[in-house]
């Protein structure tokens, strides 16, 4: 699974406290495990776990006005860490920035989602054997369906 627009997923963790501006997410690892069911009417089933890893960095300026320390830094993992779907998150000064590396676990759920037709109308889609591969513009689902049947 891969966004173009992890902002949109992840804002929440670019906050700081007290911080002046918000943080530049440098990557976006994802992964999804779970089910997802489509109905005749493209309404869709979601029960699944969401697996992130993130690159934040937040520029000096953004934290101080006197040079980034690296208590500023640790109160931002601190702050990081609090988030209860957060399962880990490193930060350290380097070249400037307090850089931090944050693994998140979400659990997404929902029933009878009627907007996910738009998916399928704006974007485009492509079944091959087991995999069903989604893309709207801002993000991109790769699908395969387990191997146990139903």
């Amino acid at each position: 699974m891969c966004t173009r627009a992890p902002e949109l997923l992840f804002d929440v963790y670019t906050h700081a406290p007290d911080a002046r501006c918000r943080a530049e997410i440098r990557a976006a690892e994802l992964s999804a495990q779970g089910r997802l069911e489509v109905a005749a009417s493209l309404a869709i089933d979601l029960d699944y776990t969401l697996a992130a890893r993130l690159d934040l960095a937040w520029p000096a300026r953004c934290l101080t006005d006197d040079g980034l320390s690296g208590a500023r830094c640790d109160e931002v993992q601190d702050a990081l860490r609090e988030h209860g779907e957060v399962e880990g998150a490193d930060c350290q000064v380097h070249d400037a920035e307090c850089s931090c590396e944050v693994r998140v676990t979400l659990q997404v759920q929902a029933q009878n989602v009627d907007r996910a037709r738009d998916v399928f109308a704006a974007g485009e889609h492509c079944v091959a054997g087991q995999r069903l591969r989604l893309e709207d513009g801002s993000a991109s689902l790769l699908l395969e369906r387990a191997s146990t049947a139903r």
